[in-house]
C-alpha cells in the first residue's frame, strides 16, 4: 500500500501545474545533493537510473529550482552569501566511471556538476574496499561468519543476493567504524573464506574514471576535487595517516586536472567521521572548504553556515521520494515561517 501511495503521489506530483504551485510556494533555499553511482551495471544494485534522474532534473527546474555551480555556491555560503534564488548543487563523490552515462543528462538540464575523487581508486584501478568486501561475499555460498577478526565477531546467512547485499553493508558499516587495519584484516579473512582472490584490477561495473576521461571531462565543465587518497574514515586513522589522505589526494588532483578545486568531502560525512584535526589540516593543504554527509536542506535565516561543515544529503534513488521530500519540506516552511 505504501508503494502505492508513492506511485500515486508521483503521478500527481508530475503535473506541471503542480510543479508550478510548488515553485510559488518555495522559500529560498539551498539544497547540496550527492550521488555516488549511476545505472544498474553493478552488483550492489544502489546506482541512480538514469531515465528518473533526467525526470527529477526536469521536475525541480519546473518547481522554481535553479542548478548552482558548487565552487561558487559554497564559496559563498563561506563568505556569508546566499543564493538569491532556490538552488540546488549537485556532487558525485569516488569517481566511478559509470558517471559518464549520466553527463549527458546533467548537461541537458544545465546542471554543474563537481566530483569529488578518491585518487588511489583512479591511480591503482582496483576496487574500493567496501566494494571488494561485496565481491568477496558474493562467492561466499549462504552466510559467512567472521570471529574476532580485527576485533569484529560478525556472522550472517542469506538465500538471495538482495540479502546478501543487505548483509553486506552491514557488515561494511561495522568495518567503516574501525580503525583502518581492521578492513585489511576482514577483506583477507573474506577472501580465505570465498577461496576467491581479493578483488583487483579493473572489474566490470566497478571501474573508477581514467584520468583522461577527467580531463575531457573537465573541458565540458566538470570540476574535480578531493576526497581523500584511499577513502579511509579519517577519525579512524591516526595523524600521520590523516595527513597523507589529504595532502596526497589534494597534490593527485592539482597534478591530473587544469581546475582543482580546492573543496573536500569527508568520507562518509557523517559527524562521527572527521575531527578538529582534520579540519587544521585541510586549512594546511590550502582547501577553505569541506562538505559533509549532514543531511540539510539549507535557509538564509539559519545559523552561519561553517565553511568546513557545509552539509549534502543523499540524492533519493526514487524520483517519487525525492518529490515528497520537497513537499514535506514546503509544509514545514509554512509553519515555521508563515506568509504574511
Amino acid at each position: 500500500m505504501k508503494a502505492q501511495l508513492k506511485e500515486l503521489a508521483s503521478i500527481i506530483l508530475r503535473s506541471p501545474s503542480i510543479a508550478r504551485f510548488v515553485g510559488q510556494r518555495r522559500r529560498i533555499m539551498l539544497v547540496s545533493l550527492c550521488f555516488h553511482r549511476f545505472g544498474d551495471q553493478h552488483d550492489n544494485g544502489d546506482g541512480h537510473d538514469l531515465d528518473e534522474l533526467d525526470e527529477s532534473l526536469r521536475w525541480l527546474a519546473r518547481s522554481g529550482f535553479v542548478f548552482g555551480d558548487a565552487s561558487e555556491t559554497y564559496r559563498g555560503l563561506a563568505r556569508g552569501r546566499f543564493p538569491d534564488r532556490p538552488t540546488v548543487v549537485v556532487t558525485v563523490d569516488d569517481g566511478y566511471a559509470d558517471l559518464l552515462s549520466a553527463i549527458p543528462i546533467f548537461s541537458r538540464h544545465g546542471c554543474p556538476v563537481t566530483v569529488f575523487l578518491a585518487t588511489d581508486f583512479l591511480d591503482r584501478r582496483a576496487p574500493l574496499w567496501w566494494d571488494q568486501i561485496q565481491l568477496l561475499l558474493s562467492g561466499a555460498s549462504g552466510g559467512v561468519s567472521l570471529d574476532d577478526v580485527g576485533g569484529i565477531t560478525w556472522s550472517a546467512n542469506w538465500d538471495t543476493v538482495a540479502d546478501r547485499r543487505r548483509s553486506g553493508e552491514e557488515l561494511i558499516e561495522l568495518v567503516k567504524r574501525s580503525l583502518e587495519p581492521t578492513r585489511y584484516a576482514v577483506i583477507e579473512a573474506l577472501a580465505q573464506i570465498s577461496g576467491l582472490p581479493v578483488p583487483a584490477g579493473q572489474l566490470s561495473g566497478y571501474a573508477p574514471l581514467a584520468w583522461d576521461e577527467v580531463r575531457s571531462l573537465e573541458r565540458e565543465g566538470v570540476r574535480f576535487g578531493p576526497h581523500t587518497h584511499t577513502h579511509p574514515i579519517l577519525s579512524a586513522v591516526d595523524d600521520a595517516g590523516a595527513r597523507y589522505e589529504i595532502f596526497t589526494s589534494w597534490s593527485r588532483i592539482r597534478e591530473e586536472t587544469r581546475y582543482p578545486l580546492p573543496v573536500f568531502a569527508y568520507p562518509d560525512g557523517t559527524p562521527w567521521s572527521y575531527t578538529v584535526r582534520d579540519r587544521l589540516l585541510l586549512q594546511e593543504a590550502g582547501i577553505d572548504v569541506a562538505v559533509t554527509m549532514d543531511a540539510r536542506w539549507m535557509l538564509p535565516s539559519a545559523p552561519p553556515i561553517d565553511a568546513y561543515q557545509i552539509g549534502r544529503m543523499a540524492f533519493p534513488l526514487r524520483f517519487a521520494d525525492l518529490q515528497l521530500s520537497v513537499l514535506r519540506l514546503g509544509r514545514s516552511l509554512r509553519h515555521r515561517h508563515p506568509s504574511p
